[in-house]
């Protein structure tokens, strides 16, 4: 025993391994990632391919099909994670907001994947003059004359207002120094979504 925590879905030890900047601790028998909160960030922020690549191994390896749909607890502090829906990506992943996030089999890769699909049109020149959750609800419900936020894709601000949403969650439950770290570093994921 290595020392790291079991995989909440399979009871199994999850498996440290490293690429670029990023630290996934991953389950080979079911193939769940759990990503601390600066890892995601950075994973988001980055999407370097070497990541990317690792994961994909380790959804390929995979040996056992697990329930998805029951609630986890947290493999730090074994408390319940909540579940978030992450409408760009079409999935649901589970949350510490103290200490990271557990993604099942094809949701790390499936979330990644999506951010560079909301990110394109971001890198192209197409910004947004919004910071924060206020600015997301902004954008989401205010019809705009400005041309950049009018053809902002859907899925940008869908995503950015899950994020927004899971932040604010966060934030109820008193943990406002890491709901504001995670909120800055999806934002920056997601293009920084300013000007």
């Amino acid at each position: 025993m290595s020392g790291e925590p079991a995989c909440p879905r399979c009871g199994k030890e999850l498996r440290r391994s490293s690429a670029t900047s990023v630290t996934i601790r991953a389950c080979l028998s079911c193939g769940g990632a759990f990503l601390d909160n600066t890892a995601t960030s950075r994973l988001m922020s980055l999407l370097p391919d070497d990541t990317l690549a690792l994961a994909e191994g380790f959804d390929q390896a995979a040996r056992r099909d697990v329930d998805t749909a029951k609630a986890i607890a947290c493999p730090v502090c074994s408390r319940p994670m909540n579940r978030v829906h992450v409408k760009a990506a079409g999935v649901d992943i589970d949350t510490c907001a103290a200490h990271g996030t557990f993604y099942d089999r094809r949701e790390l890769v499936t979330v990644a994947r999506a951010c560079k699909r909301v990110r394109a049109p971001l890198a192209a020149g197409v910004g947004a003059a919004a910071v924060g959750a206020a600015g997301v609800a902004a954008l989401a419900t205010a019809p705009s004359s400005d041309a950049s936020a009018r053809n902002l894709d859907t899925d940008t601000v869908e995503l950015a207002a899950d994020v927004a949403d899971a932040a604010i969650e966060a934030a109820s439950e008193g943990i406002f120094d890491i709901a504001g770290e995670v909120i800055g570093g999806l934002f920056e994921a997601l293009g920084s979504l300013s000007d």
